[in-house]
Order: structure tokens, then sequence, then C-alpha cells
């Protein structure tokens, strides 16, 4: 579960601050939704509790020297493959006991259990509670 700390409003988007409430890590997620779809986030509340995908939009770091986590450099460990998020394919990884999700494609070569590095510039708000990112789901007709 997410705790919402605070919501901070631009001119089309948004930063949420959560709290992951077992670990206390604290993440500023970009949040775009309401731009792409009426089902959407709009309906977070600050303080209450919800559960929460985060995204780690970037790339696979060239930096395999050492294990730290540097900047925005993340050391991952791939949790699980395969995992669906709306209609997209996703990899669940874990930065220290925190889950986050990456597209499969990303980190298609590496397997469960592995470690590597990420570079992140920024986190995005996938998923809160059963509400997915319009941009995970493909409409039919």
């Amino acid at each position: 579960m997410h705790r919402v700390l605070q919501i901070v409003d631009s001119m089309a988007t948004r930063n949420v601050v959560i709290m992951n409430t077992e670990t206390g890590t604290i993440d500023t997620c970009f949040d775009d939704s309401i731009l792409v779809g009426d089902k959407n986030f709009s309906f977070i509340i600050i303080g209450n509790e919800y559960m929460c995908g985060i995204r780690l939009f970037g790339s696979l770091s060239c930096n395999t020297a050492g294990k730290a986590t540097v900047g925005k450099t993340l050391l991952c460990r791939i949790s699980k493959k395969d995992v669906f998020v709306g209609t997209k394919i996703m990899t669940q990884v874990l930065v220290n006991n925190d889950l986050y999700y990456i597209p499969q494609r990303q980190v298609d070569g590496i397997k469960i259990g592995e470690e590597f590095l990420f570079r992140y510039t920024r986190k995005d708000l996938i998923q809160v509670d059963d509400v997915i990112h319009p941009d995970l789901v493909e409409e039919t007709e």
C-alpha cells in the first residue's frame, strides 16, 4: 500500500508523492493519466492509501561497476517476468524491498533473480487500485 503525501499540479500533468507504507520509501511519480483517458487517477486524495503500480522510465545503465545506487541509477533485481499491466507485458523488479515495473522488452535478456543497473529519468504512476493508466490499456471495439 502507498499513502498519498502530496499532489503537485502542473498545467496539464502532476506529480504525486507517495510513501510505501511497508518500507517507508517515498517516490515522486509523474501522472499524466487525465490527459489520455476518462478512466484516470483523478480520484486519489492526499492522506488516503492505495495499491499503486510504479513504472521506472529510463534505460539499462552502461555502468556496471559496483552495486550501490548512484544518483538516479538503481540496482534492480528481476522478481517476475511476463506480468500484464493492462495489455502491456512488464517485468517486476525489486529495488531493495520496493516493487517497480519496467517494460519487458527493455530487460529481455536478464533472468529472474539477476541484478542490473537501471538509470531512470522519472517514475510513472501506472496503476492505482483497479484503475490502470489508459496508455497501458488498448481499447477494443
